[in-house]
């Protein structure tokens, strides 16, 4: 399985900058130890600034600490489904 992260930049911003910026993130779906993510950003008119997709694996914490802190190695099992947003329910 691979992990993905791709940005697309749809429109370049001014030089001197903009006050805010809108973001919308989504789960597409969560299934399986594994996460489909969709970031949309949208200037002050509405109007996309990037477009963002990130495919993420989801593991248990156990997988990158022990009990004291220290990374190990590990396997998760994240599981569970969904499509739109907040829906997806995961084990972890």
């Amino acid at each position: 399985m691979h992990v993905v992260l791709n940005i697309d930049f749809k429109k370049a911003l001014p030089p001197e900058g903009v006050e805010w910026l809108f973001s919308r993130v989504r789960s597409k779906r969560i299934r399986n130890g594994r996460m489909d993510l969709e970031v949309t950003v949208l200037d002050e008119w509405g109007e996309m600034v990037a477009l963002s997709t990130h495919v993420a694996l989801i593991v248990r914490a156990e997988r990158n600490m022990d009990m004291k802190g220290e990374k190990v190695k590990g396997q998760g099992d994240g599981e569970g489904e969904g499509e739109g947003e907040g829906d997806g329910r995961s084990k972890l």
